[in-house]
């Protein structure tokens, strides 16, 4: 506004630049309003660390995220997503017709070690393709000394995609295990053969079709295949070395059941909310582990009057209102347009002559 009457040339002057220092601090609180919108956190306790989203990875490196679950959660069936250098392979494991075979894979899958590097060692066209050695000799010895289970009850012929673990007489089954290529007339008439679960037909035709069956039968079928033996002594380096195109594991991991990921999704939903965790900011809500040493609070967005919108949704409206203050202080500082046209405005510039 234009100075007061009586006011000198010197008070105008600075009557002038009060104005034009109140709307750039306007302005400045406006953008700084409008960035904490974008990105508010309030740090106690230490510096603050950038987070990303939570990684689920499968064991050497698997997959980032789990893939959708394909098995029937209503029939007891547990989904294990693997990885092999052939690609996926999605199991489902049915505890309900081999109730010990089920449980001992499991067992294997929740070993982070123990299919990293294991070979598909016997894998002939059209028959089986049996594996079930880790690839780290230290592994394979743990799990001998674990020892073997005893036999399911038989289940009748083994059909395409079924898991059935190998043995040699009653209750030896270890830790190797095969899946069935093609419906079978023989498979499943030894008593440790019984299916304990299945590979989806959607990745046996993407991945296990496709395993290398280059090295074909095994040592004892075959004199020049792969010697279980030195795979438990020497591991995957054997393997690499003799049968480099070998088809690998990679890793796999039991998915929780449906109930349990949306049960979880739920409370991280909850937990979210009560800290304050903007989902849209791209930071992930620390773990307990993370808070120990350095406690984090997340705030929520500043509502102005509690009429405006937020800056969060809407950071250009405070930057243009901070802008446009600004120039309306230049003006009015400097010529008084908004009180009186630009006569005042021409009066005060005489004066100050």
């Amino acid at each position: 506004q234009t100075p007061p009457p009586g006011v000198s040339a010197m008070g105008t002057r600075a009557w002038h630049g009060a104005a034009l220092a109140l709307g750039v601090a306007c302005a400045a609180a406006c953008a700084a309003v409008a960035a904490a919108g974008r990105h508010h956190r309030l740090s106690r306790g230490g510096a603050s660390r950038g987070r990303g989203a939570p990684h689920i990875s499968l064991s050497g490196g698997g997959e980032a995220e789990p893939r959708r679950d394909p098995c029937a959660a209503a029939a007891g069936e547990r989904f294990v997503a693997c990885e092999t250098t052939a690609g996926p392979l999605d199991i489902c494991v049915q505890p309900t017709r081999a109730q010990l075979g089920a449980a001992r894979f499991l067992d294997m899958a929740r070993d982070d070690t123990f299919f990293l590097d294991a070979p598909f060692f016997r894998t002939v066209k059209n028959f089986i393709a049996q594996t079930g050695i880790p690839g780290d000799p230290a592994v394979s010895a743990r799990w001998r000394e674990i020892g073997s289970i005893a036999d399911d009850t038989p289940g009748g012929h083994l059909r395409r995609g079924e898991l059935s673990f190998a043995g040699g007489g009653k209750d030896t089954r270890g830790t190797q295990f095969f899946i069935t290529f093609n419906d079978s007339r023989h498979l499943g008439d030894a008593p440790w053969e019984v299916a304990f679960g299945y590979v989806t037909e959607e990745t046996m035709a993407e991945t296990a079709d496709h395993l290398n069956t280059e090295y074909g039968e095994m040592y004892g079928f075959n004199d020049k295949g792969v010697k279980q033996g030195r795979i438990e002594r020497e591991g995957a380096a054997y393997i690499r070395h003799d049968f480099p195109r070998m088809s690998l594991w990679k890793g796999c991991r039991v998915v929780p059941p449906r109930d349990e990921r949306e049960a979880e999704a739920a409370a991280k939903r909850r937990a979210d909310a009560a800290a304050g965790v903007w989902r849209s900011s791209g930071v992930a809500s620390p773990s307990a582990e993370q808070r120990l040493g350095e406690e984090e609070v997340a705030a929520p967005a500043p509502r102005i009057l509690g009429i405006l919108p937020s800056p969060k949704k809407a950071p250009g409206l405070y930057v243009g209102v901070g802008f446009g203050l600004t120039l309306m202080a230049f003006a009015c500082g400097s010529g008084g347009y908004f009180s009186g046209g630009k006569a005042r405005g021409r009066s005060s510039a005489t004066k100050m002559k």
